[in-house]
């Protein structure tokens, strides 16, 4: 027990924190060329690690459907967070942050329906507060809305999808090969990932006639190598967790995503100096409501 609750924390802790570089990244980044730059960048060398890891563990337990599904999900994550860095330049973070996390319903609609998971009636309740967690939130406020803000939503809906698709993937991993491959699985989905994103960005700069500004990349790389960092530390206890039989995916994802979600909801009022309005303390208030349904559920 006390090693799955540290799992969930590893888990939750750098998930939360991917917001944070996110962030950095997207505001310091003009457009989607040098987004697509920057993660490539950090996907290369987290590859390589669990390449290495494959070698000196001599791991490559592995099928074509492994394969396949660590392609897919390597294109998954590079549209996932090319189209969350848009979402983040062009509109609110805590509205992003929110939409983004709620991925998990993917991987636990697609378990229920293709790998036979249940879920109990508080793990269902759970997952319907955090729901009612993104209707209040998107309430329109008195605020000022961005006039561009339908389009963040949008990219931020179809990142939501894409990362959960990702983890979906993971959850496959575990259940073709429980125990072995998972090195190799993030291997080919972090450089599968890094070649998509290479190729696009050399592609959107044939179409442009200025010069790839290295000082900005530059200026970034310390920023895609935390978040490559923290993306990995989140995943590769998901792959543990998906591999323990006693925990289906509406307690895993959910608990992971909930739990990062208030992390990232306490850091946009911290960090980015965003309102602390009513609504923020009632979403906050539910998340951990869900939190704790899933908690009792286990």
């Amino acid at each position: 027990m006390a090693f799955i609750i540290i799992l969930f924390i590893i888990s939750i802790v750098s998930s939360g924190s991917t917001s944070y570089f996110h962030k950095n990244i997207a505001g310091g980044t003009p457009d989607n060329m040098y987004s697509f730059m920057i993660t490539a960048i950090w996907m290369v060398p987290v590859s390589i690690v669990f390449l290495i890891v494959s070698v000196i563990t001599n791991d490559f337990n592995f099928s074509g459907n492994l394969i396949l599904t660590a392609v897919l999900s390597g294109i998954s994550m590079s549209a996932a967070i090319i189209l969350l860095t848009e979402s983040l330049r062009k509109g609110s973070y805590t509205i992003t942050i929110i939409i983004v996390n709620l991925n998990f319903y993917v991987p636990i609609i697609l378990s229920l329906i293709f790998l036979n998971e249940t879920a109990t009636l508080l793990q269902l309740a759970g997952i319907l507060i955090v729901t009612i967690v993104i209707v209040i939130i998107n309430v329109k406020s008195d605020s000022q809305v961005k006039k561009d803000n339908t389009k963040s939503i949008i990219c931020a809906c179809i990142a939501c999808i894409s990362n959960g698709l990702v983890n979906f993937g993971i959850k496959l991993q575990q259940y073709w090969s429980p125990g072995h491959g998972q090195n190799m699985y993030y291997f080919i989905l972090y450089f599968s990932a890094a070649i998509i994103c290479f190729a696009v960005a050399f592609g959107m700069k044939r179409y442009r006639r200025d010069s790839v500004d290295t000082a900005l990349i530059k200026k970034m790389i310390p920023y895609a190598l935390c978040l490559g960092l923290c993306i990995a530390v989140c995943f590769y206890p998901q792959s543990i967790l998906s591999g323990i039989e006693s925990i289906n995916a509406a307690t895993q994802f959910s608990v992971t995503i909930t739990g990062s979600l208030i992390l990232s909801l306490i850091l946009g009022w911290i960090k980015y100096k965003e309102k602390i309005t009513r609504k923020n303390m009632i979403s906050l208030i539910l998340c951990l409501t869900a939190v704790v349904f899933q908690i009792l559920s286990y």
